[in-house]
């Protein structure tokens, strides 16, 4: 059984005693926003992303967080707003090359998966 109660708490504790630890805090944000679209959520993970991405520019978090923020918006039918988060990465420091989140995706590929997200847009 999960201790959601204890983990909400453990993140809160974090993200209101170390604001200065930028990853840490950041990777806070990013989990939470990424339950909150697990959970259908958008709203909710869309502000949390924009949290993530306005708080923390330059954490190693900063490029799921984008593509995460675009999505959750995306999802929203705000389809512009989705188009300039994405657009956001192109000329970031993101890495293309992170670790991908498992087996089967060997890089995030951000700027590629942007690209094929604005495309998705226009067409929504």
């Amino acid at each position: 059984m999960q201790d959601n109660v204890g983990r909400d708490a453990w993140e809160e504790k974090l993200l209101a005693d170390l604001p200065g630890q930028a990853d840490a805090c950041a990777r806070v944000l990013l989990a939470q926003g990424n339950r909150a679209s697990e959970q259908h959520q958008f709203v909710e993970a869309a502000r949390l992303y924009a949290q993530c991405v306005t708080k923390y520019p330059k954490s190693s978090s900063f490029g799921s967080a984008q593509y995460n923020y675009g999505l959750a918006l995306k999802a929203l039918g705000r389809y512009d707003d989705a188009i300039a988060v994405f657009d956001k990465l192109f000329p970031s420091d993101v890495d293309d090359k992170d670790p991908g989140a498992h087996i089967m995706e060997n890089y995030r590929n951000y700027r590629h998966k942007a690209a094929l997200q604005i495309a998705a847009c226009h067409e929504g």
